[in-house]
């Protein structure tokens, strides 16, 4: 049986979706669904979204997000927004796992 969200809408890979996933400490992420797993109502659904990390006070990088996406050990899908090497922000593409029944289609 394919995941619902709480209204009772199949997931479907390429929804839009807003709400809280595994690793969110509570607080609402929005992404894209990119992957739903048939039968598994507990965390059925895949989320990729972007987190926005503020630079250090010296420029340095940011420790990434714990659902950063790794391309190998130490190097994590990013760019960098806004202002010079010693403000702005890094951008990590993040991907988590959640209940489709924590998550609502937007859009």
């Amino acid at each position: 049986m394919t995941p619902r969200y709480a209204n009772g809408a199949w997931a479907n890979v390429g929804d839009q979706v807003v709400g809280k996933l595994a690793t969110s400490d509570g607080k609402s992420k929005a992404g894209v669904v990119i992957n739903v797993t048939t039968g598994d109502d507990v965390l059925g659904v895949q989320v990729q979204y972007t987190e926005a990390v503020k630079r250090g006070p010296n420029g340095e990088d940011p420790d990434p997000p714990s659902a950063a996406l790794r391309l190998r050990a130490g190097l994590y899908v990013k760019q960098f927004a806004g202002g010079n090497d010693s403000e702005g922000f890094v951008l990590f593409t993040c991907v988590d796992f959640g209940s489709a029944s924590d998550l609502a289609k937007v859009g």
